[in-house]
């Protein structure tokens, strides 16, 4: 386990399309991002978890929740990517799994592989989204805080300050520093499945498709399970 590694999500409650969507119910006991965070505790390389949300008192809900061994720091509405650098700082991170807060089935296992190759390839930016081909609701990006601090430095404006990691994928930050990166390939692409929350037709799905799944299961099994349901119909 890397001690300077740790897993920040950035979460908000302003969502346009559905507001408070990740403090809504998966299951009668459990918000969504109650229920992701369940999930992530299941993994075995990373300990530290961070919650990074907004200064906005509107995400002071957020902070309320009560889930054992979790972080919260409060920073930028807008700039997200100082949100991420001033969380990693404040929590002695050098190295962050960046995950998002309506993605409710992120596997704790399939991080755990995303970190070990991180670290034994001594890459400083891997992902599964540049370009993405798992099912979107599985996105994992792992970045060192030095690269997020120079991405900040050279590329501090609107669109790499909301989208956190805009420059580092679109080849753009490379023009200014050396950035070792990999990028995880599923087999097939399942990129066109939606396990993700964005609207009303999302939660509803998801939360029909949260009474099948066991907190252990993977991304794999999630999937299958989607599929059989859908199915079904």
């Amino acid at each position: 386990m890397h001690k300077n590694l740790g897993i920040i999500i950035q979460a908000r409650t302003g969502s346009r399309r559905l507001p408070k969507k990740i403090l809504k119910k998966i299951l009668p006991n459990k918000s969504f991002l109650e229920y992701m965070l369940l999930r992530i505790k299941k993994s075995k390389k990373v300990k530290k978890i961070i919650i990074a949300t907004s200064n906005k008192k509107t995400d002071d809900e957020i902070t309320k929740i009560k889930s054992k061994k979790i972080n919260f720091f409060r920073g930028s509405e807008q700039n997200v990517l100082k949100r991420y650098i001033n969380a990693a700082d404040k929590y002695g991170l050098k190295h962050i799994v960046r995950l998002t807060a309506d993605c409710p089935f992120v596997d704790a296992k399939l991080i755990d592989k995303f970190v070990k190759k991180y670290l034994n390839g001594k890459f400083n930016y891997l992902s599964n989204v540049n370009p993405p081909s798992f099912p979107n609701g599985f996105d994992i990006e792992i970045v060192s805080l030095k690269l997020l601090k120079k991405s900040l430095k050279y590329f501090n404006e609107k669109l790499n300050q909301e989208h956190v990691t805009y420059a580092i994928r679109k080849k753009k930050l490379s023009k200014y520093t050396k950035i070792k990166s990999f990028n995880f390939k599923n087999s097939k692409n399942l990129n066109h499945i939606r396990l993700t929350i964005d609207n009303m037709h999302d939660l509803k799905k998801i939360k029909k498709l949260a009474k099948y799944i066991n907190i252990e299961d993977n991304w794999k099994s999630i999937y299958l399970k989607n599929v059989k349901i859908n199915n079904e119909k």
